[in-house]
């Protein structure tokens, strides 16, 4: 960085300048070093001496004494003299617990305040959700939530349905959580805080005489919007689809239908027109076939290898096989075999492809929490992983990637991208 000109950052940066070291290796430029496990502080160095208080070195045995050592005089740490330096010890376990609270660490070095990187989630998800489920199961989503407003006729024009747009893509995000019900503990009993007001919300979206109401005539955007919503909709089918009152059921289901007018364009959109038919086959028992054998012939001929498929006959290098290619294939294909539809034996080929791009994805996570700005939509951000997130979901990820590491990968993206402003996701 310092040989590029970077001389200033808006973040602190956990490290040191190494370029005179580069000119002079005899320089000393750093004389304490920590030992992190687990993003937990276990030891640390300070010029000659090392002090390892919990689970030592290699050669540290369960029920030992912490361990000294003075590494000038005994390079193989082989002589303890925890006992010989009480003062030593001290001095550095002051030290220790100096790094261990410290806020301006790394991810990789920064010990969970609320020991439970799961509470994190929690929280994010919250941040992220409550300003659109909250406003809406009130009836004041438009009032409460402001639009960024562009010069550009295209933006613009976009203030009229941006409402309506974190909807559905906020409920398919957090539905799978919401599946899980509500039970006696402190998340359980935000579970269900969070079903009631969904369900609320999309009361409110579908009535007429709402100050939320969306419009299903206004505007094609409420395709995209019903097809994310049925995603949703499809994760949590007892805790919200089972919990709507019959009246919403069937403005919903009507709103869905009214979609049938909207002619898709001949690119991942055909993919909405399915979403939508499959819901109202899960829903309501009766769909338009043809809408979705034609979204799955489509990208059948889209397919380009590898797990990637092109957005139309073209590949487009960004991330629209994670936001809504390959998820919604899944879906629909899950619908179709759930209903023994003929068809549905290409769930099992997808479900290759599927795999095999969210193992590509999971690559693309640098180990500081950042991953490469492909391509369109990139506002969209973390939904970039949403079909790696989908496969870990499904329990389907390939042997060489193990669960936790894909937990660890997505909070350290969630730790280092943009944090809700003013209470609100920009």
């Amino acid at each position: 960085m310092h040989y590029a000109g970077c001389q200033s950052f808006k973040q602190k940066i956990d490290g040191i300048n190494i370029s005179s070291f580069l000119k002079n290796p005899s320089l000393r430029l750093r004389d304490e070093y920590v030992y992190v496990k687990g993003g937990e502080v276990h030891g640390i160095r300070k010029g000659d001496w090392v002090y390892l208080p919990k689970t030592g070195n290699s050669k540290f045995k369960k029920g030992d004494v912490p361990e000294l050592f003075n590494l000038k005089q005994d390079i193989g740490e082989s002589n303890n003299l925890h006992l010989q330096y009480p003062d030593k010890v001290k001095e550095l376990q002051e030290m220790m617990k100096k790094y261990q609270s410290t806020s301006t660490m790394p991810y990789s070095q920064r010990h969970d305040t609320l020991n439970n990187d799961r509470q994190y989630w929690i929280q994010t998800l919250v941040k992220i959700a409550d300003p659109v489920i909250s406003n809406l199961s009130k009836d004041q989503l438009k009032k409460s939530i402001p639009v960024g407003r562009s010069s550009s006729a295209l933006a613009s024009s976009r203030e009229f349905i941006t409402h309506m747009e974190a909807v559905g893509r906020t409920i398919a995000g957090i539905a799978p959580w919401l599946e899980l019900g509500p039970d006696n503990t402190p998340e359980g009993k935000l579970r269900e805080k969070y079903i009631k007001m969904t369900c609320k919300a999309l009361a409110n979206s579908v009535n007429p005489e709402s100050n939320d109401y969306f419009n299903s005539t206004a505007t094609r955007q409420i395709l995209v919007n019903s097809a994310f919503l049925i995603q949703g909709l499809l994760q949590a089918p007892t805790q919200l689809w089972r919990n709507l009152d019959d009246t919403t059921r069937k403005r919903l289901i009507e709103q869905w239908k009214s979609t049938r007018t909207m002619k898709p364009g001949n690119n991942n959109w055909l993919l909405f027109s399915a979403m939508v038919e499959c819901g109202l086959k899960e829903f309501s028992g009766e769909w338009n076939f043809p809408t979705v054998e034609r979204a799955l012939t489509s990208h059948k001929e889209w397919y380009k290898g590898d797990g990637w498929y092109g957005d139309g006959r073209r590949l487009h290098m960004d991330y629209y096989n994670s936001f809504v290619i390959q998820p919604m294939i899944m879906d629909v294909l899950d619908v179709m075999k759930r209903h023994g539809i003929e068809g549905a034996d290409f769930y099992d080929v997808q479900l290759k492809r599927f795999v095999r791009y969210a193992e590509q994805l999971e690559r693309m996570i640098g180990p500081d929490g950042t991953y490469p700005p492909l391509g369109r939509s990139i506002a969209y951000r973390l939904g970039a992983f949403q079909a790696l997130s989908q496969v870990s979901l499904m329990k389907k990820l390939p042997k060489n990637i193990k669960p936790a590491q894909v937990r660890c990968a997505l909070t350290c993206l969630l730790y280092t991208s943009p944090s809700p402003r003013d209470g609100l996701l920009s």
